[in-house]
């Protein structure tokens, strides 16, 4: 566990309501946990209560996810609680993630809310930026986050395999430089295996779409080991083959 990598909670209160306390402090790290699910697959959290107010440091550990991982993670979730604190859309965050932020911050607002000025500082080795941001002064979204869904191709690189559950691999997209998760069955398990952490990929299948147009998902029909073009086509670049039924 490297201490240059953390999330920081801070609140600038030492005394709170227990029980309001608790709520806050429990959707906090379940909001963490969901907000790394949604770009990593294997992270866990170490919790430290830091002297001065209340303070939460937690700090992200893998024993698959390259420091490189988790960097770019962790600076996915920073832009993300800055979008949302400008009044916007996250651009990865999912309902759960979401759902966990709306109820920890519910308690700040109103004629009987909390007091502290709650704030969330996210750091990492390279990151330049180290101001806290502010988690309650912030505008709904006026447009809820939609995805649409294709049916197309993808290229990338396989990274994270993730087997339980429901599995999928992480894959590099060719396109956009971002992380997508591709879920797969039991029938290419073993193309999977074999691609995995060393290949380049073509996956082709049902695509789900973030609102800025980049891809959020892929529902595989069919993966190959492919050798890496030096030219890629725009219709397979965005994978957009006609809106699937």
């Amino acid at each position: 566990m490297n201490k240059d990598r953390r999330i920081l909670f801070h609140l600038e209160k030492d005394v709170l309501p227990v029980e309001e306390l608790q709520t806050c402090i429990s959707e906090f790290f379940a909001m963490i946990q969901s907000a790394s699910e949604d770009c990593l697959s294997d992270v866990k959290w170490f919790a430290e209560i830091q002297q001065g107010s209340v303070a939460l440091a937690t700090y992200p550990s893998s024993d698959t996810e390259t420091d490189e991982e988790i960097d770019q993670c962790l600076g996915i979730i920073r832009s993300d609680f800055k979008l949302i604190q400008g009044g916007k859309n996250p651009s990865t965050f999912t309902k759960k993630t979401m759902q966990h932020y709306e109820a920890m911050t519910r308690l700040f607002k109103g004629e009987n809310g909390l007091s502290g000025n709650p704030t969330i500082d996210i750091s990492y080795p390279g990151s330049h930026e180290r101001e806290p941001i502010a988690m309650v002064d912030y505008s709904v979204p006026v447009k809820t986050k939609t995805i649409d869904r294709s049916f197309g191709t993808t290229y990338g690189e396989v990274k994270t395999l993730y087997a339980s559950a429901k599995p999928f691999f992480a894959l590099y997209d060719e396109a956009s430089s971002k992380r997508v998760k591709v879920y797969y069955d039991d029938a290419l398990l073993d193309t999977v295996r074999s691609c995995y952490r060393s290949n380049y990929v073509r996956v082709t299948g049902d695509i789900s779409f973030n609102e800025d147009g980049t891809k959020h998902d892929i529902v595989a029909q069919d993966i190959q080991v492919v050798e890496r073009p030096e030219t890629i086509s725009l219709a397979d670049l965005f994978g957009i083959w006609g809106d699937a039924e």
